[in-house]
């Protein structure tokens, strides 16, 4: 299975954004992107897929995810109690710029457990501390997860979901640049040469990392894009294929029912059926970060 790489469209959210979702079922489909995530599941249980392994997260559980490793959530079946989980996408430049510093040398660690999937069973103290960063916000919210960061490490994991998935800073930085300009006319030639890389140098990093050429990374990673706008519910399915890249609407819906296995009108249709749309939603529960 292809990862899809994800375009975080998060708005007036800085570099440190805290959301919770909460429903009887789940489905995120297998997916990376550039931030770290954290994942603490307050209530209930889920199926978790995080770089090459499948394990299942249970109540009070936290998984690290580093950025750009795959990763996906799943839950079906019939529950009874709603599945509540609370998470959090950092920028890397919160860690990368600590690192260097003595006083964080404790950051090295913490990322390489990232980078393992490292999953935690929180104490009522840490898990108290981890909600902590959700009522705060700016700079007393980066503080606050800083503040975590240095308690967790005082803690072993209790396993770990990707032990042999690390990507090399080159295959990091390849990908990011993609993600970067992911909505741009760059053909191969012209991303290559922007990295100061051949052509089949690219395509062979992005094909070990993601299974994925360079077109079909693009592409994936407009549909994602496009899936967050369709999910909002504002702009027309025109305007999203061309905001996105594409550069007509029926190349827009070729594109996204091969990726999606369904239409984007469908698509905004089902999960509109399914949740309400987003400015509309509980605000405390789409993103207790934009929200005092």
């Amino acid at each position: 299975m292809s990862a899809i790489l994800e375009l975080l469209n998060i708005k007036s959210s800085g570099s440190l954004t805290c959301r919770s979702y909460q429903n009887l079922t789940f489905f995120c489909p297998f997916h990376l992107h550039p931030e770290y995530e954290l994942v603490f599941i307050d209530r209930g249980h889920i199926e978790a897929f995080v770089g090459n392994q499948q394990h299942f997260l249970t109540q009070s559980e936290l998984q690290l995810v580093a950025s750009n490793i795959p990763h996906s959530f799943k839950l079906e079946g019939e529950n009874q109690t709603a599945f509540l989980s609370k998470y959090m996408h950092v920028d890397p430049i919160i860690l990368e710029s600590l690192s260097p510093m003595i006083e964080f040398s404790f950051i090295q660690l913490l990322k390489q457990r990232f980078e393992c999937g490292a999953v935690y069973k929180l104490n009522k103290e840490m898990k108290k501390q981890y909600l902590e960063v959700f009522h705060e916000h700016g700079a007393p919210r980066v503080l606050a997860l800083l503040a975590f960061f240095i308690k967790l490490m005082n803690y072993q994991p209790v396993r770990y979901a990707c032990d042999n998935y690390l990507l090399s800073n080159q295959t990091n930085y390849v990908m990011n640049q993609v993600i970067i300009n992911a909505k741009s006319d760059l053909t191969l030639s012209q991303m290559a040469s922007n990295i100061n890389m051949s052509t089949s140098t690219l395509n062979r990093i992005l094909k070990k990392a993601v299974g994925m050429s360079y077109v079909e990374l693009v592409n994936h990673a407009r549909v994602n894009l496009a899936c967050n706008l369709l999910r909002e519910g504002i702009s027309t399915i025109t305007e999203i294929g061309f905001d996105v890249g594409f550069k007509s609407s029926s190349q827009f819906n070729k594109v996204f029912k091969l990726s999606m296995k369904i239409s984007p009108r469908s698509y905004r249709d089902s999960y509109q059926k399914l949740i309400p749309i987003e400015k509309n939603y509980d605000d405390l529960t789409w993103d207790v970060g934009e929200h005092s």
